[in-house]
């Protein structure tokens, strides 16, 4: 049974995102960069998308209103149950998604623009071995958040995309709960948003906010967006739900 997660009430025509990471492939095995390369899960994978749908099923019967509570064993409130699923069309995540929409009765709608990073000549390499092949490039893209790797994008261009892409899906949901399945980078992108910064906030403010926490696979974070566009985080890299079945492998990509 997943651990209980007090929901944080809705304001009035907010919307609730639970953004939950891909469980994991083999190129996260061998720590191996995918972005837009199409890897499946593998079969821990799978089980930890399994996982994940028990955040929200908690262990009760499973529900899906707008905005409803499920409730736990002694009638607290525990979670809010999504109203609609979304994904990445990445197999990855989309095969997530499939595993926690199946376990709540719900369809998944694939959306291209929530996809990982387009991370370019570096893909289906390692860090390292990207590192040694495509020297100059690899230090461009680690110094500068506005460098658009060759063949793919730069993240200032992915925060965009992904900021733009869950304003748009959340206006769409007023007064709603919804989940986002997506990708590492994807979702720390988001926790920027939440933190009011941008890739290109000068590096003293950005200094004060930190750094991103590692974001584990079937991971879940909560965000409300309201009415007037501002991001509250809530919930971050949560993996509570994934205590004693298998490894929630850090990283992105």
């Amino acid at each position: 049974m997943a651990a209980a997660v007090n929901a944080v009430a809705l304001p009035p025509g907010a919307c609730r995102v639970y953004f939950v990471r891909h469980g994991e492939t083999d190129w996260n095995a061998e720590h191996r960069i995918q972005g837009h390369t199409d890897i499946p899960l593998n079969d821990t994978g799978r089980a930890q998308a399994a996982g994940a749908a028990t955040f929200f099923t908690s262990g009760a019967a499973s529900a899906h209103a707008a905005d409803t509570l499920q409730t736990d064993t002694v009638g607290g409130p525990v979670i809010a149950c999504p109203a609609a699923i979304y994904s990445s069309d990445l197999a990855r995540a989309a095969g997530t998604a499939d595993v926690i929409a199946g376990t709540l009765g719900l369809p998944v709608t694939r959306d291209p623009r929530l996809r990982e990073m387009n991370l370019g000549i570096f893909q289906t390499m390692t860090k390292s071995e990207a590192a040694t092949k495509y020297g100059r490039e690899w230090g461009l893209y680690i110094g500068s958040t506005e460098y658009r790797i060759p063949e793919g994008e730069s993240r200032v261009e992915l925060y965009t995309r992904v900021t733009d892409a869950v304003d748009d899906i959340a206006s769409r949901h007023s007064d709603e709960t919804i989940t986002i399945v997506a990708h590492g980078g994807v979702i720390n992108a988001l926790w920027l948003k939440t933190k009011g910064v941008t890739p290109t906030t000068n590096k003293e403010a950005a200094a004060r906010i930190g750094h991103p926490p590692s974001c584990r696979n079937a991971s879940v974070s909560e965000v409300i967006i309201s009415v007037d566009g501002e991001w509250v985080q809530h919930i971050w890299n949560s993996v509570e739900h994934l205590e004693g079945l298998v490894e929630a492998r850090e990283g992105i990509f």
